[in-house]
């Protein structure tokens, strides 16, 4: 399997080279680019309502201080979503997204789907079942199109337990003994972050599909297609879709 006719993207944070992380101007970017899977972060706010957000701290996203956990629902839906960092001022009327705002954008492209991975700030917060149900819920009109993902091994039992369409575990790291576990989870889907590279060797194979996260290059994502992971997660969406070839189309979305 060639890596251009293997390879398939996933708008990991959304089109992130060109927009705040998990924003939804990013968001939307990579469903008009024609990406058909998108992958978000999940954080839960202080009363338990789930937002698209990476970190729990606030202050690389937002650029004000605290913690998402420590604000309720109403105020967090009020943060900017604007990486001051790398964008300045230009997406200052962007706001962190909930996660079931993200739901309802899928409502009007029906051919795309949704990987959300739970973070661990509030798992540790909330509970790994609170975290899952809210999430569930908050997704419970496309529910059939919506994996969910975490680096816990309970969350992901769990998420499965409670309904997910799909579930996919992080590994930690590519050894046998990571691997083996994958035998008696069977997750839907295997993911694996910057870092973790299976080198030339093929990855293991099972009833999952392998994505990579965090790819920058085309010939990292060639790479990892041949070693047999097909879904490339990336932030690069239309430097990766040139570089590999791929005629991106945008999948039809729902006449208003």
């Amino acid at each position: 399997m060639s890596a251009r006719a293997g390879a398939e993207l996933v708008a990991q944070r959304g089109n992130g080279a060109e927009f705040p992380e998990n924003s939804m101007q990013g968001l939307q970017s990579a469903l008009q680019l024609g990406v058909t899977t998108l992958y978000v972060d999940a954080q839960l706010s202080r009363d338990a309502e789930a937002f698209s957000l990476r970190d729990a701290e606030l202050l690389r996203t937002t650029g004000r201080r605290g913690s998402i956990l420590d604000i309720a629902a109403a105020d967090a839906a009020l943060l900017p979503c604007l990486e001051p960092a790398r964008f300045g001022e230009r997406y200052a009327d962007a706001r962190i997204p909930r996660i079931s705002a993200i739901g309802e954008l899928l409502q009007d492209w029906p051919d795309a789907r949704l990987f959300v991975e739970l973070r661990r700030a509030s798992l540790a917060r909330h509970g790994a079942e609170r975290c899952v149900n809210v999430v569930l819920s908050a997704l419970r009109n496309c529910v059939d199109r919506v994996a969910i993902v975490s680096r816990d091994l309970v969350v992901v039992e769990l998420a499965r337990q409670r309904g997910a369409a799909a579930v996919g575990w992080v590994l930690p790291d590519l050894a046998p003994s990571s691997q083996i576990k994958s035998e008696a989870l069977r997750p839907d889907y295997l993911l694996f972050g910057a870092g973790i590279t299976p080198g030339d060797s093929q990855l293991r194979h099972g009833t999952w599909r392998w994505m990579a996260l965090d790819v920058d290059s085309g010939d990292e994502a060639r790479r990892l297609s041949l070693a047999g992971a097909p879904l490339i997660g990336t932030a690069h969406v239309r430097a990766l879709a040139r570089e590999l070839g791929l005629n991106l189309r945008p999948p039809p979305a729902r006449a208003p």
